[in-house]
């Protein structure tokens, strides 16, 4: 536990973020695919603590077999001594373990990483950018936001907005025998349920119970609605939102084959959340693969510029740099 308080504190005095102890716990210590791994420099002369890379064990399967996964992240080295080859040091000594070859390792990297990775002649394991999806909530704010006089926007935008409503109600409120219930824990019985409509032959991330709990519902920071959606007192499909200010995210949406309109159910309730919550838009993006892209475009949502990319690397396996093996959702970001 005091290697990972020094973690923290080198991490928090390069990427301050403000994020209280109890974050950084539940980030390397309370996800229930184990503990975090990571890999350190200590400067000799006084012991200080001055590099680390983490890696967060990540429930990646192929199939239905297991992998050993990961998610990279919080690569830090201390200011002064940037540039100087801690980064190598590292990869050095962590390429060298037999269990190496094996690892899948996901990251999350934004436009600077990305060419830091080109530049180290690996930009062939970046997958993306990944489709993404926008559904405006509040036309009167975009509106205002795009320099409209106050008036025009209130009166168009309001217009708009109604207007938006009633087609969402009329057409994801189709009757239909599905009762949708807000949760605030998964039981382990969503599990073959995931399972059944998650699965892939290739590479997928299984959010089981367990996962979904610490993932969105036992955050210390993020605010995340869950939802179920129930048929015959059997639950059908899950949905969670994660709410961001103005800006909400789709983060899971899961529904079996079932001749009752669950996606659309679920699509209303997380519609509802998100405005209740003051959010203008509500956004999503996924692999191409993902099965329920056109629930989305019944909903309304519409695509935008994509700037989502994932990293993938595996010694042994060389499919991994294969997008259209992948299933990958927001749930499967940066661990923060």
């Amino acid at each position: 536990m005091s290697d990972f308080g020094r973690i923290y504190d080198l991490v928090e005095s390069v990427l301050p973020t403000g994020a209280a102890r109890s974050t950084y716990e539940w980030r390397y210590l309370a996800n229930p695919n184990g503990k975090a791994r990571c890999w350190v420099v200590v400067e000799r002369s006084g012991g200080e603590l001055v590099g680390s890379s983490s890696r967060f064990p990540w429930p990646i399967f192929h199939g239905s077999e297991r992998q050993a996964g990961w998610f990279g992240g919080d690569l830090v080295t201390l200011p002064r001594l940037q540039r100087q080859g801690i980064f190598r040091l590292i990869t050095d000594a962590r390429d060298s373990h037999p269990w190496e070859g094996d690892n899948i390792v996901l990251g999350a990297p934004n436009r600077i990483s990305r060419a830091a990775v080109a530049s180290m002649g690996h930009s062939y394991n970046t997958l993306g950018p990944f489709p993404r999806a926008t559904l405006l909530l509040d036309y009167a704010s975009q509106l205002r936001s795009r320099s409209w006089p106050k008036t025009p926007a209130r009166i168009l935008g309001g217009a708009a907005n109604k207007a938006l409503a009633l087609w969402q109600t009329m057409n994801l409120s189709r009757p239909g025998n599905v009762r949708v219930e807000e949760i605030t824990r998964f039981d382990s019985g969503i599990d073959a349920l995931t399972y059944e409509t998650m699965s892939s032959p290739h590479y997928w991330c299984y959010h089981d119970a367990a996962f979904l709990n610490w993932r969105y519902l036992q955050h210390p920071g993020n605010s995340c609605v869950a939802q179920v959606a129930i048929v015959d007192d059997g639950i059908v499909g899950y949905s969670v939102v994660r709410l961001e200010g103005e800006h909400s995210t789709l983060m899971e949406l899961v529904v079996l084959p079932f001749p009752e309109p669950v996606a659309d159910a679920l699509l209303h309730g997380i519609i509802g959340i998100a405005r209740e919550a003051g959010c203008l838009t509500l956004g999503f993006y996924a692999t191409r693969n993902w099965r329920f892209w056109g629930a989305l475009r019944g909903a309304g949502f519409l695509p935008r510029k994509s700037e989502v990319y994932r990293t993938v690397r595996c010694r042994n396996r060389e499919d991994v740099s294969e997008e259209g093996y992948w299933q990958i959702l927001p749930g499967d970001s940066d661990v923060g």
